[in-house]
């Protein structure tokens, strides 16, 4: 089950990663154009990040808890 959420252009967003990152903990970032979050498979906790032509898979399970709520599914 894949999820996408897009954030708006020059969004300001915390530092994601590695499980059990704490945004709060990291300094915000500025981005510029819009950030897409693939959740790629939420058992395993697997999320592309899409920025432009640039791809980061992480594995986070807050982050994929999140994006889960977000768009109103239940893993």
């Amino acid at each position: 089950m894949a999820a996408l959420v897009s954030t708006p252009a020059a969004a300001t967003i915390g530092g994601w990663g590695d499980a059990g990152a704490n945004s709060a903990s990291s300094s915000p970032v500025t981005v510029d154009g819009p950030v897409m979050f693939c959740v790629h498979d939420a058992q395993r906790d697997e999320v592309s990040i899409l920025h432009g032509i640039t791809e980061v898979m992480v594995t986070d399970r807050q982050l994929v808890a999140r994006i889960l709520a977000a768009a109103a599914i239940q893993a």
